[in-house]
């Protein structure tokens, strides 16, 4: 036996297949939790399948044989919520994790390809600064190259993160790699922020997930490399859920809508309205807006309901696009921060898939004075994401706003919805952006 802190080269026999995958990742790539049905479910071992998770699917459906060096909580230039344990790429060269004295021999097992998926962790509860995490992703990828010179590298962006902290992690590996200049790198988006997403515990991905970031990994590197695959059976893309937190009776609208919506009929130009009741109330009135109409509008919806709905409205290719959503939210006590996020993801996704539409960020309408406070900051953080991505934003408050802030009574039954002059107002308010 060694002595302690001795390194010890750990011998280990393989029968290998011909192609080889390395994954670098976290609890993604662990598998953590991907067993359990809702984000809210109860966290045990027996829900944690890393033979479940994209990876080793992947690496099935190539006919590869795969390594994993996945650890829960990791990053690459510091952990979760600042954890000590040594970072990813301290353990690229162990045979065991957190064990210095175990070092792996890499002519064991030489990859064919590398894909890091690594990332989440830095930018999960501790900003690392751009500039920092840059530098070590791009450590990490050189020594990557030092140890697998042959082997062609996929950086990943995974599923958890979302608005801003993306962008930044995205910068960031965007960043490493071109520093490096390496020709034999790609990249690969696999956020599912188009509403794709489904969640299992923790927030982290469940077994739909994994599929579609298997299938959309794998085709990646067949591309690539020139192996076959064949992709793995996925749900229909109108298998759509309503938010885990939604009360029944929303629920129960929402799937009832979902129909009605499907079957309109798809749109080639004119314009899609996309909201909750306000949006969906637009029905009960014969006003024209001038362009043909697909109405998306679903009564008791909050923006997390209408991201999960974005493979319904990326169906068509309307010219412009209106969204008005987020007033449900403020009843449920959402963090206004975590509303612009996925709006964020909304607008991201119509953009990436329909590069043409134009969008329109609608300000949430006023309403009572107990919850004109919230409005008002929703708004701030709509405003900026406009901005940000380079869209468009249309305040509504000139036009419905009576002194005091509120909704102007004679546009509303309830200070909430509107009638028939308030739809004709907002008719009015909209046209010329339909029609400029």
């Amino acid at each position: 036996m060694s002595n302690e802190g001795d390194e010890r080269v750990v011998p280990i026999e393989f029968s290998l297949l011909d192609r080889k995958i390395l994954f670098l990742g976290d609890s993604i790539t662990a598998g953590f939790g991907v067993g359990g049905d809702t984000k809210d479910c109860a966290n045990t071992p027996a829900l944690h399948s890393p033979t479940e998770s994209y990876a080793m699917l992947s690496a099935d459906m190539l006919s590869a044989e795969p390594q994993l060096i996945a650890i829960s909580g990791r990053g690459v230039v510091h952990n979760w919520d600042a954890n000590p344990s040594p970072v990813i790429p301290a353990q690229i060269d162990l045979a065991l994790p957190d064990a210095p004295g175990t070092k792996w021999d890499h002519s064991l097992f030489m990859p064919d390809v590398v894909v890091t998926t690594v990332g989440t962790n830095d930018w999960s509860v501790i900003n690392p600064g751009e500039d920092k995490f840059r530098a070590g992703y791009r450590d990490m990828l050189s020594d990557l190259r030092s140890r697998f010179p042959d082997a062609h590298i996929v950086t990943v962006t995974g599923p958890l993160l979302t608005g801003e902290k993306a962008e930044a992690a995205r910068d960031g590996i965007d960043g490493a790699m071109e520093a490096l200049s390496d020709s034999n790198m790609s990249t690969l988006n696999l956020s599912l922020f188009d509403g794709e997403l489904r969640w299992s515990c923790n927030y982290h991905p469940g077994r739909n997930s994994m599929r579609k970031m298997a299938n959309k990994l794998s085709a990646h590197i067949a591309q690539i490399k020139g192996w076959s695959f064949t992709p793995l059976e996925l749900p229909p893309p109108n298998a759509i859920s309503p938010p885990d937190y939604m009360l029944p009776g929303g629920k129960a609208h929402f799937r009832a809508r979902l129909p009605e919506i499907d079957a309109q009929p798809l749109l080639e130009g004119g314009i899609m309205l996309a909201g909750d009741s306000i949006t969906e109330g637009w029905l009960g009135y014969d006003i024209d807006l001038g362009a043909a109409v697909s109405n998306h509008g679903i009564g008791w919806d909050t923006v997390t309901g209408l991201k999960l709905r974005l493979p319904q409205m990326l169906a068509h290719s309307p010219d412009k696009v209106f969204i008005l959503i987020g007033t449900n939210d403020i009843g449920y006590d959402r963090d206004p921060e975590l509303m612009a996020d996925e709006l964020l993801d909304i607008v991201s996704a119509i953009k990436e898939k329909r590069p043409k539409t134009e969008i329109y960020i609608q300000s949430l309408l006023p309403r009572e004075l107990s919850a004109m406070a919230a409005v008002k900051e929703i708004n701030q953080h709509y405003a900026r994401i406009a901005l940000q991505s380079g869209v468009n934003y249309i305040d509504l408050t000139p036009a419905f706003a009576a002194p005091n802030g509120t909704l102007k009574a004679d546009l509303t039954y309830d200070g909430l919805h509107l009638n028939q002059t308030g739809y004709k107002v907002w008719a009015e308010t909209l046209k010329p952006y339909i029609r400029p």
